[in-house]
């Protein structure tokens, strides 16, 4: 079923998680709709291409402010799996979008494929840290 890429992509399309392939030297090489639209929502240029042949460890290791520390994790992370220490890299950060604060588990999964070597997936978490904040005060 899923050797049909036409069909991988409508499938990955209609997930709510962000979701992009990347190549083994860290560019992103395909992202789903849910990736393109917050791009879009934030910022992106309407028609956003998800960063499509974007080092995705160089933007992370560029980032700074407040989210920096979140995104050399992130940057380290990726790292690990793209040189094959770890299969798998799992973290929590914050992204400030101009209306909210809002946080997103990464996971960071090596594939074993040709052409791509990681699948990302950044899962909105959002109200399960509100969720766990109310419960803590």
């Amino acid at each position: 079923m899923f050797r049909d890429p036409v069909l991988t992509s409508a499938v990955l399309d209609g997930l709510p998680a962000h979701i992009a392939l990347i190549d083994r030297s860290g560019v992103l090489r395909w992202t789903n709709r849910a990736w393109r639209e917050f791009g879009e929502l934030n910022g992106a240029h309407p028609g956003f291409d998800g960063g499509i042949g974007t080092n995705y460890v160089d933007v992370c290791k560029a980032t700074d402010g407040d989210e920096r520390a979140f995104a050399l994790e992130i940057a380290g992370g990726l790292e690990s799996v793209l040189s094959g220490r770890t299969d798998r890299f799992v973290t929590t950060y914050p992204c400030a979008t101009e209306t909210d604060l809002l946080w997103f588990r990464a996971t960071f999964t090596a594939l074993s494929h040709e052409e791509f070597a990681v699948l990302a997936v950044h899962d909105d978490v959002t109200d399960q840290r509100r969720i766990a904040e109310q419960v803590l005060e």
